[in-house]
């Protein structure tokens, strides 16, 4: 049988509103920073209490992550596809993920955690 040839691209979540709590900054700011966030979170947390969401069991995207969502969609939209100098595997990528007619035969999965949902 002959060989088929099978290109996998993974992208990852935006950043989640539990990152934010936890993992926001860096050093010294990074700790500083932690209790206010955690407050915000807990407080977060608490008001959605009768609601599926939440802060710190499979998290939404945070604003950020939203943002970051939408930079890549629109770099993904707005890119020529022969923006990379000749790089025919960045232009074969960039068709593919665009689903452009032509292209490789192509599908999205993801998880179902609320954070990669919602960068998809």
């Amino acid at each position: 049988w002959p060989a088929e040839n099978t290109t996998v691209i993974f992208i990852r979540h935006g950043e989640s509103m539990w990152n934010e709590v936890f993992n926001k900054g860096k050093g010294a700011k990074r700790w500083l920073g932690m209790p206010a966030r955690l407050a915000k979170g807990l407080f977060t947390e608490a008001s959605w209490v009768l609601s599926p969401s939440s802060v710190f069991i499979d998290t939404q995207l945070s604003d950020e992550g939203h943002a970051q969502a939408c930079e890549l969609r629109d770099v993904l939209r707005s890119k020529p596809t022969d923006a990379d100098g000749g790089d025919e595997e960045a232009q074969r990528t960039l068709e593919i993920l665009r689903g452009e007619k032509g292209s490789s035969p192509s599908f999205i999965t993801t998880s179902n955690l609320q954070r990669a949902v919602g960068t998809v």
